[in-house]
Parts: C-alpha cells; structure tokens; sequence
C-alpha cells in the first residue's frame, strides 16, 4: 500500500495540526461564572486531565484569568504521580491528595 507521507511526516503534520487547533478553544457557556463562584464561595477545585503539561497550557494560554482559581491541576502524562491512565481514578486521587 503506497501512502503520501511517510510515519514521521504525518506525525510532524498531526502535531502542527494539533497545536494550531488548540490555540485558543472557546469556554462552555457559564463556565467562566461557574469556576469564580466555587473560587468566591472557597470552593476547591481542580483540574484532572490527560493531557499534557505542554498541551494544557497550550489550550489555557488564553483563559489565565480562570485557571488561576483552580487548587491544582493534574496532567496526566506529565504528572510522576498519574501511574495509570483513565479509566483508572489516579487523576481524581492525585487531586484529593493536595487538597
């Protein structure tokens, strides 16, 4: 099967992809309300992702204002202490554990 790039030229090409798309993502509507309410009542709250440190900063560069109310934020494929993926509760666990 002939293909038109080569395994290394498409993940070169997903990659670029991946990070012009993820440059500025919109908020859910309310979200924004909903994380300063938590924040204003002294609510904690977290973040538990699988993505990346490199990738969540990428998709939150924008939206700082809002990430700075959060406690903690675990990534997934960053984090020493996310020994399993998801399903696995790990990421819920990890954030509990710094509360």
């Amino acid at each position: 099967m002939q293909l038109p790039l080569t395994p290394e030229e498409y993940l070169a090409y997903y990659k670029h992809r991946v990070m012009t798309e993820l440059q500025n993502p919109e908020l859910m509507p309310g979200a924004k309300e909903l994380v300063r309410h938590l924040h204003n009542n002294d609510i904690l709250i977290a973040v538990a992702t699988s993505s990346s440190q490199e990738t969540m900063e990428l998709k939150t560069k924008n939206h700082q204002d809002l990430f700075g109310f959060f406690h903690h934020i675990v990534w997934g494929r960053s984090d020493i202490e996310v020994k399993h993926g998801k399903p696995a509760p790990i990421y819920f666990c990890v954030c509990i554990q710094v509360s």
